[in-house]
């Protein structure tokens, strides 16, 4: 077993310098002076030698990094704050790293003694702060650089081995009585798994169950309250909005005359309609269907697609396919096609996993549309939290409610032309 660290050099610390101003000022805590940032890494089943010429081919580039054997440089002062992913989780740059180490063990294999079994690889993230910091600012850039989600403290002891020890699991469980268990039952249940249905939700699966005369098993409703998520159901957009009131702000007025302009156009839309309640999956598209209701969206493509939207147009070329100048009153120089919008919101995973989030986001703007014809895209991504205010960070609690509740998305104008020339995937 070995153990790398790898740290920047003067002049290539960026990461450590954001990490610097998000603490002092995202935070605020002022008796912070100065932050260094260590990958580090602990590698199994390779030589010395493997691991001595990884070292500066693999896990660091001599030019912009410091590289470190074994023990942590830490100056007197500093206070260390290290991070694992979770047992089990992905981790690309461990898997990257075990991919290269068998690649260049390979290359040494002339050399003899290089190892035979598959190279481990396991990744860390450790912070290095100076300065007078109280232990409560500690705990709070703990929360704020960790994701409990998908990483977890931990320290600096090294490990005897990096092999998971697994255990085969049982029978899944059946949640017995479930089918019999009253409101204030359900409630504790649902909030003892920590799912994301809710009560409503929890009871008309209990009514399923019920029909199917039997208790259902954690994993189907583990399965279900998966499906249900707000990811994967957009429950924010859909959920029926009874009261809506506008405080009082700089942008008061005009959200009240957008409000106004709404309820006027759903009074002409949905005149003797009770089937259409008040969403904000409603206020997005209620303007599409009263311009095309008007006669001005009569260009726009009708079809059950219903994840995006196009129009056509008009695309006149003055060049063929062989680059070469078309001639004045060419028989093909005009040519049919869709403009797509399509618009990706994603707003549970971003919040508590943001690259994961942004990743879902982006893939699904990409990926919905690929039904063939597509030449290319231009993306556009937003992240929801749009306070220029961060003194809400300042007092531990992290984002307000205010934060979480609006949506991240993406967006995506695709040009249509070739059927053949389509991307055939796309990554979420």
């Amino acid at each position: 077993m070995y153990r790398i660290y790898v740290e920047r050099k003067p002049g290539f610390r960026n990461e450590a310098g954001r990490m610097y101003s998000e603490l002092t000022s995202f935070l605020g805590i002022s008796g912070i002076t100065g932050v260094r940032y260590l990958n580090r890494y602990d590698v199994e089943n390779v030589t010395e030698a493997v691991v001595r010429s990884a070292a500066t081919r693999i896990f660091s580039e001599p030019q912009s990094d410091y590289c470190t054997f074994e023990t942590l440089p830490v100056q007197n002062g500093e206070t260390a704050v290290v991070w694992e992913y979770l047992p089990g989780q992905y981790d690309q740059r461990a898997d990257s790293a075990e991919q290269c180490l068998s690649l260049l063990r390979a290359g040494l294999a002339a050399e003899g003694g290089t190892g035979a079994e598959k190279p481990l690889v396991h990744c860390a993230k450790i912070v290095l702060l100076s300065g007078k910091i109280a232990a409560k600012d500690i705990e709070r850039v703990e929360k704020y650089l960790i994701n409990p989600v998908d990483s977890r403290l931990t320290d600096d002891h090294k490990p005897d081995t990096l092999k998971l020890k697994t255990e085969t699991p049982g029978d899944i469980p059946v949640v017995t009585g479930f089918t019999g268990f009253d409101d204030r039952a359900l409630q504790a249940y649902g909030d003892t798994m920590g799912l994301a249905m809710d009560l409503a939700d929890i009871k008309f699966l209990q009514d399923y169950f019920r029909n199917e005369g039997r208790d259902p098993t954690e994993t189907e409703i583990r399965v279900l309250d998966t499906y249900w998520s707000d990811h994967c159901r957009h429950t924010t957009f859909l959920t029926e909005l009874r009261n809506i009131t506008i405080e009082n702000g700089p942008y008061a007025g005009l959200f009240k005359k957008s409000l106004e302009n709404y309820t006027k156009m759903r009074t002409d839309l949905y005149a003797g309609r009770t089937d259409k309640p008040v969403t904000l999956m409603d206020m997005a598209v209620i303007g599409a269907k009263y311009l095309r209701k008007n006669g001005k969206l009569d260009d726009m493509e009708v079809s059950e697609e219903n994840n995006a939207c196009s129009v056509y147009v008009d695309v006149h070329y003055t060049t063929g396919e062989d680059g070469k100048p078309l001639p004045d009153g060419a028989v093909n120089a005009d040519e049919r096609w869709l403009l797509m919008f399509k618009n990706e919101t994603h707003n549970h995973p971003t919040e508590i996993e943001p690259f994961g989030g942004a990743a879902t986001c982006i893939g699904g703007a990409i990926r919905d549309p690929l039904f063939g014809p597509l030449v290319g895209i231009s993306v556009y991504a937003r992240d929801g939290s749009v306070r220029s205010d961060r003194s809400a960070f300042r007092n531990g609690k992290g984002k307000t409610a205010a934060d979480k509740a609006l949506p991240r998305s993406c967006s995506g104008i695709l040009f249509v032309r070739k059927p053949d020339r389509a991307y055939d995937g796309a990554g979420n």
